[in-house]
């Protein structure tokens, strides 16, 4: 932005407004009138004042161009020429080739400070174009697109609507046809979104998968949107490669929406994303299209102190053995009670944390909390195993892995009570680096288990090269147990399958007896649920562990 302002300063500048240039002629006027009063005054050419003119002259080029130098360089030669004498008080008169060389001078001058001007606008606004337009398809940018919002406000116009298009699966398509396929592809689909426009429509291109038009009549708005969906709902060619382009369309109105061009931006993307959750492939933007981001941000922000400062709470879950009903032991689970909104559930927090960096401290902090209750609890004599869930990127840092085995060793703890669990939707991306870093941690005695299974991508494809020891079946298919013989058959399949395999079968969300009781019969290891406990505090759990009589500690 400050590198736009800088052109737009120059440009300014460069090119003066009708006052402006009255200013610069009066300027130069008198200019001329002083070098010639100068001359003149001293005593004629002789003297050496006859350099005061190059000022005007150049000053004439550089804002007039070739044109206004060489005319203020012949002026400056008539002014000072054989009519103005070498030494006035003598009456001597100036050679012929004194005074045609220097006017050969002048208009050299007027000439070359005029062509150095030309020059400078065109760099200037090759620069400015830069700046304004995407590279590939040469249509204005978000900075382009956001200097025409602008005009058209100055010029009053008072409604207008910012269509926004993203075309799904780029970055897919890139990768199967190349960055120069790629290119020729967004030149396609911009040559067809520009078939046809009205003259006061502008299509614009502000990322690589995004297209914007911005409408000055709101009531075309309908009819542009259908036949852009029109062209982008065919098969483009590129590389003898038939690609096929989809396109989720946002639409936000001025100003309605907002008066300004981040903000219309802002929203149409909005309601793509909140259209694109209900399959809608267009959105509007409207009231219930709720902006985050900027409570997020504060979020985030009071979450990291929370961290830093150790205000949050960790809660337990028992885990009992669904054969003889012992206790086996405990999953952790954070909590958070903000100091002014009370209660902020997980679900929250948690996926905040881990679309940042911030899901590597947090699971730090976790790590140091969970280790040191379970040595409390080891103490007293109660031999029960702890499950800590690990989230995709912190298999990106080392230092975590570490940490765990850190803590096995500070704390003295079994590390065969220890259970890492990884969600089952992690096993898509990654897949070498975390099988290494799984066969490392069970390498130094650690379990691994799949959380969620059922509901990612690895429910059979991987499972056979995951070095893991436990399945957990997903609460939504236990839920259904009871009523749904589908999810009964799923449930019944995932136990034969793990057992199989050799691992150990956990049912989360057991919330009857019913449940519990089928889920027994078809011969699941563990189960933990609401029937069982909901999660509490440690104290709470110490307590629990001591007098509920129900469920003796294995």
């Amino acid at each position: 932005m400050m590198h736009q302002r800088f052109i737009d300063l120059l440009e300014e500048w460069l090119y003066p407004k009708l006052t402006e240039t009255a200013i610069l002629v009066l300027l130069i006027s008198s200019l001329l009138f002083f070098s010639y009063a100068a001359v003149l005054y001293t005593g004629g050419t002789y003297f050496g004042f006859l350099h005061l003119f190059y000022l005007p002259i150049v000053i004439a080029g550089f804002f007039f161009s070739i044109r206004g130098g060489l005319l203020v360089g012949f002026v400056s030669s008539i002014l000072v020429g054989p009519l103005m004498p070498l030494v006035v008080v003598n009456h001597i008169m100036q050679p012929t080739y004194s005074w045609g060389t220097r006017s050969v001078f002048f208009l050299l001058i007027g000439a070359l400070s005029g062509l150095g001007s030309s020059v400078f606008r065109a760099y200037l606004k090759e620069l400015k174009k830069r700046y304004l337009t995407n590279s590939v398809t040469g249509l204005p940018n978000f900075l382009g697109l956001e200097a025409e919002f602008h005009n058209k406000v100055k010029n009053n116009v008072k409604n207008m609507s910012l269509i926004v298009i993203d075309l799904r699966n780029i970055n897919e398509i890139e990768i199967a046809i190349g960055p120069l396929g790629i290119d020729q592809l967004l030149n396609m689909v911009a040559n067809d979104l520009r078939k046809g426009l009205p003259a006061d429509i502008i299509l614009g291109h502000t990322q690589v998968s995004v297209f914007n038009l911005l409408v000055e009549d709101p009531t075309q708005t309908d009819d542009i949107v259908e036949r852009c969906q029109r062209y982008l709902n065919s098969t483009y060619l590129v590389e003898h490669i038939p690609i096929f382009v989809e396109g989720f369309f946002g639409i936000s109105r001025y100003p309605e929406d907002d008066d300004n061009f981040s903000g219309l931006f802002k929203k149409a993307r909005m309601a793509i994303n909140f259209g694109a959750k209900q399959a809608k492939i267009l959105a509007r933007y409207d009231i219930n299209v709720v902006d985050h981001s900027g409570e997020n941000v504060v979020l985030l922000t009071e979450l990291n102190e929370a961290i830093e400062n150790d205000k949050l709470d960790i809660h337990y879950q028992p885990k009992i053995d669904l054969k003889n009903g012992k206790v086996h032991g405990m999953e952790a689970l954070a909590r958070w009670t903000h100091p002014v909104k009370g209660e902020i559930e997980p679900g929250k927090f948690i996926p905040l944390t881990e679309r940042t960096m911030l899901i590597n401290p947090f699971t730090k902090w976790m790590l140091e909390r969970t280790f040191k209750d379970m040595a409390s609890w080891q103490r007293e004599g109660m031999d029960l195993s702890l499950a800590v869930n690990f989230s995709l990127r912190n298999f990106h840092d080392h230092t975590i892995i570490e940490k765990v085995l850190e803590l096995v060793e500070r704390y003295k703890l079994d590390p065969k009570k220890i259970e890492i669990e990884v969600t089952e939707s992690a096993f898509s991306m990654n897949m070498n680096e975390i099988i290494q870093t799984l066969k490392y941690l069970r390498e130094n005695g650690l379990r691994i288990s799949i959380d969620d299974f059922g509901t990612g991508q690895a429910s059979q494809q991987y499972l056979f090269q995951l070095p893991i020891d436990g399945l957990k079946i997903d609460q939504i298919f236990v839920g259904e147990l009871g009523h749904n013989s589908a999810a009964e058959a799923i449930v019944n399949n995932a136990i034969s399958l793990g057992h199989q395999l050799g691992l150990e079968v956990i049912a989360e969300g057991i919330e009857t007896q019913a449940q519990y009781d089928l889920l027994a019969k078809l011969g699941c290891d563990q189960g933990q649920g609401y029937l069982i406990s909901a999660p509490i505090p440690f104290d709470e759990l110490m307590l629990w562990l001591k007098s509920e009589r129900r469920y003796a500690i294995s």
